[in-house]
């Protein structure tokens, strides 16, 4: 299985990722329960704790390694909160008029800026400039693996929850929607595909998770896909 770096899948007009062939990403792994996930979450984050990647995802880095130098970093924030006794995670639908990754589903964040004292603190920001939900209000506890996207991004994402939020204040400039998605479907392996696509003669491979009328793919989902690994190892 390949996976090309250079050129962004957003570049090519009629690449449609939902529509590509599909396997089921199951792969016999376990469902992990809303029950389960405070103390594995406990334990997952722990300073001591060591993991193995997915290796898919590991695999998509590692091709991506020669040419680390040249990618821009961001940092996006994977924002938890409490609702309807559940864990949910907090997405974003960026909007349409935007010239890179329109449509596309994301967390919050952004490229790093010359006034941040750090990727996190980019995270924070942009968060708060997307959705409105102010950095006092969320409590960081975990950081996840680099991600290097297809786009050209070193994106770091950090863990946070957020305190009790009666409503999101969007930017429609760069948000055209925000949702929620239960942590415990995003624990489930039987959500995800895994997709594969041509370009330029080339294969490449990319997990994708249907929730509601999103389509969840990409560098978010392989984020996504890695949280659960780490989650079940945790066991």
């Amino acid at each position: 299985m390949t996976q090309s770096s250079s050129r962004p899948h957003s570049s090519v007009p009629d690449f449609n990722p939902l529509t590509q062939p599909s396997v089921s990403a199951g792969f016999g792994l376990p469902v992990i329960a809303e029950d389960e996930l405070p103390q594995l979450m406990q334990r997952a984050f722990s300073p001591d704790y060591v993991w193995q990647q997915d290796e898919l995802v590991a695999r998509w880095n590692s091709q991506k390694s020669v040419i680390k130098s040249s990618f821009i970093e961001a940092g996006v924030l994977i924002p938890m909160i409490s609702k309807d006794d559940e864990t949910q995670i907090v997405l974003t639908k960026r909007s349409s008029k935007l010239r890179n990754h329109r449509g596309q589903i994301c967390f919050p964040g952004g490229r790093f800026d010359a006034s941040d004292s750090s990727l996190e603190d980019a995270a924070l920001r942009e968060t708060e400039e997307e959705i409105g939900v102010e950095r006092s209000s969320i409590s960081v506890f975990g950081e996840m693996p680099i991600f290097y996207t297809g786009t050209g991004f070193a994106m770091s994402a950090y863990l946070g929850w957020l305190s009790e939020v009666s409503r999101f204040v969007i930017d429609a400039r760069e948000v055209e929607e925000v949702f929620l998605v239960p942590l415990s479907y995003l624990t489930d392996p039987n959500n995800y595909r895994l997709y594969t696509a041509e370009r330029d003669g080339m294969a490449f491979n990319y997990y994708g998770v249907n929730w509601a009328h999103h389509f969840i793919w990409g560098a978010t989902a392989s984020i996504l896909r890695n949280l659960y690994q780490r989650l079940q190892q945790a066991r």
